[in-house]
Parts: structure tokens; sequence; C-alpha cells
């Protein structure tokens, strides 16, 4: 065995699930999946169930597939649910067979796939869609329903607020960072509500068309006021620092979808954005809400 071999066979499940969250929404060619830290999809079998592990670890959507996979379907909170049809067998076994079983350990025990879709094939470049990561949720009548969602960050625990009187002390560092970590999770706004946008954008910023992962952040449209804003159309994907400009009033979109800044940002590294148009989104995910970005730019009107 190479020692890039070996390293490869090294990786763990947990950390390939995390590979592909980190790609989720992105638009990957074939040879692109193929230098992922480990194999991650295989072009004999829509689903990909490593030797020796009980579970599944994505499924791919064929163009030419004679399977009656359906399309993604958003919901209003941002999350997709996708039926994917079941390996068959001419022995009539179908439930039986290992592919279908590591679905089944992932149903049974909550462990999440990935889903890609495929866009393109030879004798183009053969592309997928990296929609994310899906839970499956129930197996009936020949296929496997899913719903999106994201890794959880488990064993995080919240250090106790620091004593502004004492002086400093490098034992609570680690607790500050994990501290630091977990408050970056839910400033990204991990669950549905990210998920959703991550496939709408392809995982890019809807501004900049960053792809950097860590500084992608789904941003309210208007402010959050409970979970019924956490719609897909009441949200963009944006780059941190602009995800901030947006919610302090700095930024806006005009009824063309194309961004504008206040006056105090017009001599600062923002400047070549202005009239920039908002990346359109992949077909299927719900459009942005006008009455939302009107509400938001009347708003920043408003605000000093």
């Amino acid at each position: 065995m190479t020692k890039t071999n070996q390293k490869k066979s090294q990786i763990s499940h947990s950390q390939l699930l995390a590979w592909f969250e980190q790609h989720a929404g992105q638009v990957l060619t074939w040879m692109q999946l193929q230098q992922a830290p480990s194999t991650v999809a295989i072009s004999a079998k829509g689903i990909y169930k490593p030797t020796g592990l009980v579970y599944a670890l994505s499924i791919s959507q064929r163009l030419d597939s004679s399977y009656g996979d359906e399309k993604p379907v958003y919901q209003e909170n941002g999350s997709w649910r996708y039926s994917y049809a079941q390996e068959t067998s001419q022995r009539g076994d179908s439930a039986k067979l290992f592919t279908n079983q590591g679905l089944k350990k992932c149903m049974e025990d909550g462990v999440p796939v990935a889903v890609l879709v495929q866009l393109s094939q030879k004798p183009k470049v053969t592309t997928y869609q990296v929609l994310g990561l899906a839970k499956v949720i129930s197996w009936k009548d020949g296929f496997f329903n899913l719903e999106s969602t994201t890794l959880a960050l488990d064993g995080l625990t919240v250090a106790p607020s620091a004593d502004s009187s004492s002086t400093y002390s490098p034992n609570g560092v680690e607790d500050n960072r994990e501290r630091a970590l977990r408050e970056i999770t839910k400033r990204q706004g991990q669950g549905a509500f990210r998920s959703g946008l991550l496939t709408a954008y392809e995982g890019r910023c809807a501004i900049t068309g960053s792809a950097v992962m860590q500084v992608l952040e789904a941003a309210h449209i208007t402010p959050f006021l409970g979970p019924e804003t956490n719609h897909v159309s009441n949200g963009l994907l944006l780059r941190s620092d602009l995800h901030t400009l947006w919610d302090r009033g700095l930024i806006y979109l005009c009824d063309d979808l194309k961004l504008q800044l206040k006056p105090s940002l017009e001599n600062s590294e923002y400047f070549g954005l202005a009239g920039k148009k908002v990346r359109a989104r992949t077909n299927g995910a719900p459009g942005l809400s006008m009455d939302a970005i009107r509400s938001h730019r009347e708003w920043c009107f408003e605000t000093d």
C-alpha cells in the first residue's frame, strides 16, 4: 500500500461527512470528487457503502439512471426533502442488498448520508452538485425518504462568563475557544435554514461568490423573530463581513437585486461591490421575497 493510499484508508467516516458538509451546495467535477480525502462515491453504484462500514456514505442521482429518483423539494424553513429509489435486485430480494441495508442502518441510527445530483455527463465534463447531508427518515414503497440536516457539534461546553475584576489566566483558554466555536456555529445559522441556503446558492456567497465554507453564514433578510422567519425566501448566504454590514443596515438590495451601499461605505474596500447583482439560485429553490427585500431597504433608509 502506498503512503497516499494508507493515509486515505485512515480517514474516518465522520471526517468524510464533514468533508461533504464543507462542500455543501458546490458543483464538483468527477475528478474533484476523486480528490477527496478518501473515496466518497463510485461510478458503479448510486449508493456508496464503504467496505467495512455498516452505514452508507453517499447517494448519487444519475442523469441516465433508470430509477425514479425525485427532485429535491424545498420546505419553508429552508430544508429540503428528497426521495431516492432503493437499489433493486433481479432476484427480488432488494431489501437484503448491502447498499439498501447501509441506508437502512443510517435511518435506524440517525447517521447522515451525503446526497449528490449529477448535472452533466460525458461527452461533456461530468459534474455533480453536492446537495449536502441528509437524514433518512423513512423507507417505504421502494423509496428512501430523506431530509436535509447538518452535523451537530457535540461535546462543546459553554464556559461561564469571565469575571472582569480578575486577572487573565490561560486555564480557561480552551473553554473559551469552544464557546467561540459554538457562537460561530450559532451565527452561521446551523440547521435547516443554512442547509437550504447552501444548496440554493451552490455553496457560494450570494454577493461575492466566495466558496470558503467557514465564513459563509445564513443571513436573514428581515430580522430573525422566531422559527417562522427561517424561511428560505427570507435568506441570503453571505460572507460573514457582509452579513454584519447587512444586519447593520449598511448594505441593501434594490428591486433589480443589485447591491447598494450606504454613503459611509463609499470610500471603503466594499465600493467595488456596489451594483453587483445577487447570484441566481439553483433550480427548485424558492426565490427571494421581494417584500422582505423592500422591508430591509426601507429600514436601512431609516437608519443613520
